[in-house]
């Protein structure tokens, strides 16, 4: 009974060893991976000059769109409703949008996207996106999101509005509420 009380301690004591030596790991693969994200975008020095719809039907340049902000930053960040990773991590942007830094303009694009579908996902998020820094555009058949160097969505860039410089580009899925995220967004002032 001992013997085996004792064999049963021990194969808890490794699992439990061998579950924080995995966690650790996993944290080591996430900092990683976020230093690769932030990483500066060498590709796309400057903002596009182009224009794309509202789900309107209305054109807006989104260099004007960011000029006439006022705001000291332009966050593009393209998307879609028939990506899953996009979908998921939705949520997440909103609530750093929400949380985050005032001097930032953002524009979610929808690329090659139905309107109704759109319509209908967005329609959770009314509330927060009728704050007036958030302008939802539309990339019909994926041209414009080509001009960014855009290959696959989720994908994010930041931009400076009085130069259109670039700042920061983040491919794919973002846990956008990660400290290290707002820590950064609040960090641009």
């Amino acid at each position: 009974m001992l013997k085996r009380f004792t064999i049963i301690m021990a194969t808890l004591v490794v699992a439990f060893f061998y579950a924080e030596y995995e966690k650790r790991k996993m944290d080591s693969f996430l900092e990683l991976s976020e230093k690769i994200t932030l990483q500066k975008n060498l590709d796309l020095k400057e903002l596009p000059d182009i224009s794309l719809k509202e789900i309107d039907g209305t054109e807006k340049n989104i260099r004007e769109l960011s000029a006439e902000s006022k705001k000291k930053y332009v966050f593009v960040h393209f998307w879609a409703t028939w990506c899953a990773p996009c979908e998921a991590e939705f949520p997440a942007l909103l609530s750093s949008i929400s949380k985050s830094n005032s001097n930032m303009e953002y524009i979610l694009v929808a690329v090659n996207d139905k309107k109704e579908k759109m319509e209908k996902f967005l329609k959770r998020f009314d509330k927060v996106l009728a704050k007036e820094n958030i302008k939802i555009l539309m990339d019909d058949n994926d041209f414009y999101s080509s001009k960014f160097g855009t290959t696959k969505v989720p994908e994010t860039y930041i931009f400076e509005t009085k130069t259109f410089k670039s700042v920061r580009k983040f491919v794919g899925p973002q846990d956008w509420l990660r400290k290290s995220y707002m820590n950064f967004f609040n960090s641009l002032k």
